[in-house]
């Protein structure tokens, strides 16, 4: 087992008592040696803060860094946790999830033997009780950096921090945008692979995704979906500061997936005026983007529709799907 190189792992929570036990136990099962856990509370009202410092006591756990600050937001608390990380790799956990006893070990193992400076991990999908519903896989390779954000503007790899291990340099100019809580992660994995110079893609599974039924996820306004929006704009805009080739097309890609819901929801809400200056902009945008060959067939069949102005069928097909 590796033990040369320490591993930074961050960890928010907010109001996590029902949840936070069981998380803290996968931190001491954890079968590597030299890693620093970063726990950032953000500003929790139930007793989750009370959770946390009785089990740090308990255990007399140096390997844990408790902060606490107030209520911010998921990427103001990942912000603190960066400011005092000090490990030579950094990972991510989310406090409602389960990471393996063989997490760290694992992504850390993988990344040293990949030679990568970032390694996206496959994960698991789980219920509450502990089910597995599925997983979200990768084939194990290696790919450019350039390769990397396109499969991930191209809605081909999964946007999520907890399911990549990277060289802490990438992260020395890199912060969240504090003002995204949409997207976020997809967002700053875009700044952080443009620093990068190549990544790896693991089928391992070593960490498994918790779907809860009160997630935020399912309970998203309009007003949630225009965040993500200005996520995927300040992902564009991170691509044409890079000037790397294609910059503009491969970002409108990202931007595209996020007006779709926009156009839906507001249709569905009865603000056609708005729902037609998105399709005015969705339109324009679909004939400078470079789409996916995996999916060009439904931009194909979403750019007919909304040509057409099809709101009845738009509506139809999109009844029962939860944006």
């Amino acid at each position: 087992m590796v033990k040369s190189k320490k591993v930074s792992v961050i960890t928010p929570v907010y109001n996590g008592g029902k949840y936070i036990q069981n998380f803290l136990e996968k931190i001491v099962q954890q079968d590597y040696v030299n890693f620093e856990w970063i726990i950032v509370d953000d500003g929790s009202t139930d007793n989750t803060v009370d959770i946390i410092k009785n089990f740090i006591r308990k255990h007399q756990f140096d390997s844990v860094k408790f902060l606490k600050k107030e209520n911010g937001g998921v990427s103001s608390a990942r912000n603190l946790g960066l400011n005092f990380a000090t490990g030579d790799f950094i990972m991510f956990a989310d406090a409602d999830d389960t990471p393996h006893v063989d997490f760290v070990s694992k992504y850390v193992k993988k990344i040293i033997n990949n030679r990568t400076d970032i390694t996206f991990f496959s994960v698991g999908l789980t219920d509450d009780s502990g089910k597995c519903v599925g997983s979200q896989g990768y084939d194990s390779e290696c790919v450019s950096n350039i390769e990397a954000i396109e499969r991930l503007l191209g809605q081909l790899s999964y946007g999520y921090l907890f399911s990549t291990i990277s060289k802490a340099e990438l992260w020395i100019t890199n912060r969240l945008d504090e003002k995204i809580y949409f997207l976020e992660d997809e967002e700053i994995l875009v700044r952080v692979l443009l620093k990068a110079n190549n990544v790896a893609y693991s089928s391992e599974t070593h960490y498994d995704y918790v779907q809860r039924i009160d997630s935020v996820v399912h309970s998203l306004s309009i007003n949630d979906y225009e965040n993500a929006y200005q996520s995927a704009l300040a992902m564009k805009k991170s691509l044409l500061k890079s000037r790397i080739f294609s910059s503009e097309q491969v970002g409108n890609v990202r931007v595209l997936g996020t007006l779709i819901p926009l156009i839906v929801m507001n249709w569905q809400q009865g603000n056609d005026d708005i729902a037609d200056e998105k399709i005015s902009e969705y339109l324009f945008l679909y004939a400078k983007s470079r789409i996916p060959f995996r999916k060009k067939a439904r931009r194909m069949v979403q750019n007919f529709l909304f040509r057409l102005h099809c709101k009845n069928i738009v509506l139809f097909l999109y009844r029962n799907v939860e944006f």
